[in-house]
């Protein structure tokens, strides 16, 4: 799937009232789809003046702010008006307090919120590294070259703070910029004419097509900028698609096979990922010989590495607290005879389930299906000093020629298959796991697809955990919290439990 990018006319704004800003913004966050070089704008004059609504608002407008998302509204992509929740993956339960608009003019007026604006700085002066690394690159540029930039190219740079992230050798920059001059011509090589998606050209020439002195010149561009950031790569992130899409020879865009076009994106992969700079090697299925060629990023957070490849499995960076609670929980910590086991039904790279061996946890049974991500958790675990062992997918685990094989002392058991024989597995087992006190199931917007089973997981001799991840709005929290207690107490009861006889011993 090829990422789309927009200006502030052509991408869709989310006109939220002032009481859900703090929900939309972690929503839009979390997915990659928050535009972080725009700023949200707050006066109510521009709201009503500047903004085309996709559909008519209520009239009087309630106290809004319209949120800049990196969700393109180029003709014909958002065709379907309702559809656009569900691209940004916003509730239902929020749905109905939200608009959707463009922006008929670039935001760039007394209405943006600019409390929280950093200040403009000289050459010199400039804090952010990105820029300071563009501005001693348009520098170096000779006087007729730099002349056929657009105006005041480089008073934007200058002014600017380009949101990026880095992780170990690599630098993502956020997919807002390619919405943006002076970036999207930095970046692409390319500029848009006045008032519109089209390109017009070479950035820097206004010539169709690039020459081999441009691409030197962009080379040097994201040399200086690896300089200057201390990293190896350079890419820009996209929101992560709610879909795949086949491409025309056969493939998911992420290397993969067999999937159906229009199919979840079960797997979070990463397909509007973007390389700009250095070797991420070229897309392939998986495989050992493939993962040994793959390029690989550790990045440690909470003093935990996790290890992932960019071009195939996504990187959240965010849950940090929880990830710090569930480290330090002491009733983790404190062992009963024999040890528990936790299950992590979507284990990914390791972000929860790291912090539960971190919490002291004997045994963490997890499952994935990206062949992509299990092997970065295999290598993140080992890198943390934990063992692991990886069962294939439809691959028996204890028994081999006849005879029960047993487990060895791991800590992780990562099955490379559906969570949905995630049960079936743990009955098998029978007594083999210490019992399972906690079931974590990370996967947003709802988990509740493998509530039911995550209860059966839990041992009934022991007091036990699951840890359901869903978008819930700020208002429903209590109503949710009502339906959740019916809920698993009803799953919790002991007439479902069908019990394997093996656990009994």
């Amino acid at each position: 799937m090829t990422a789309a990018f927009a200006d502030p006319q052509t991408q869709i704004w989310i006109i939220a009232p002032t009481a859900l800003v703090s929900q939309i913004k972690p929503l839009l966050q979390a997915n990659n789809q928050l535009d972080r070089t725009q700023q949200i704008v707050r006066s109510p004059e521009a709201l009503l003046s500047d903004f085309q609504y996709l559909i008519t608002p209520p009239h009087p407008l309630p106290a809004s702010i319209a949120i800049p998302t990196t969700l393109p509204s180029y003709p014909g992509s958002n065709a379907d008006t309702n559809d656009i929740p569900s691209q940004l993956n916003i509730p239902p339960s929020l749905q109905h307090s939200l608009h959707f608009a463009t922006c008929s003019s670039s935001p760039s007026c007394s209405a943006l919120d600019t409390t929280r604006a950093r200040p403009r700085h000289s050459t010199s002066e400039t804090r952010n590294p990105l820029s300071r690394a563009v501005l001693a690159w348009l520098d170096a540029l000779p006087p007729d070259v730099l002349a056929a930039f657009p105006p005041a190219t480089r008073a934007r740079v200058e002014g600017s703070s380009p949101a990026y992230s880095v992780y170990g050798s690599l630098l993502v920059l956020n997919a807002g910029l390619m919405g943006r001059e002076p970036w999207v011509g930095l970046i692409l090589g390319e500029r848009r004419e006045e008032g519109g998606g089209q390109r017009s050209g070479s950035y820097w020439s206004g010539r169709k097509g690039r020459g081999k002195e441009e691409d030197s010149r962009r080379e040097d561009l994201w040399r200086r900028v690896c300089e200057g950031l201390r990293v190896s790569r350079v890419g820009i992130n996209g929101a992560i698609p709610l879909h795949v899409e086949q491409t025309p020879n056969g493939t998911d865009g992420g290397g993969e096979t067999g999937e159906a076009q229009g199919k979840d994106n079960v797997q979070r992969k990463p397909l509007a990922f973007k390389p700009l700079y250095g070797d991420f090697g070229q897309v392939e299925s998986a495989g050992s010989e493939a993962f040994g060629r793959a390029y690989w990023v550790s990045v440690k957070q909470n003093g935990i590495e996790q290890v992932f490849a960019p071009l195939y499995t996504m990187f959240s960076r965010g849950n940090i607290k929880e990830k710090q609670r569930i480290a330090g929980w002491e009733d983790l910590k404190t062992r009963r005879q024999g040890g528990v086991s936790v299950v992590d039904l979507y284990a990914g790279i390791g972000y929860f389930a790291f912090s539960y061996a971190r919490a002291g946890v004997d045994r963490v049974l997890c499952w994935e299906l990206n062949e992509w991500s299990v092997e970065g958790f295999r290598r993140g675990a080992v890198r943390n000093g934990w063992s692991v062992r990886v069962v294939g997918q439809g691959k028996g685990l204890w028994m081999a020629e006849g005879k029960d094989v047993g487990l060895g002392d791991e800590r992780f058991v990562m099955f490379n298959e559906t969570n949905e024989r995630a049960l079936e597995r743990l009955k098998e087992a029978g007594s083999r796991f210490p019992p399972v006190t906690h079931v974590n199931c990370g996967y947003l917007p709802s988990s509740e697809p493998v509530w039911e089973d995550a209860v059966q997981m839990l041992d009934p001799r022991c007091e036990g955990w699951v840890h359901a991840h869903e978008n819930v709005a700020v208002g429903d929290i209590d109503r949710r919290t009502e339906e959740l207690v019916i809920l698993f107490t009803a799953l919790a009861n002991p007439k479902r439990w069908e019990r394997n006889p093996a656990r009994q011993a």
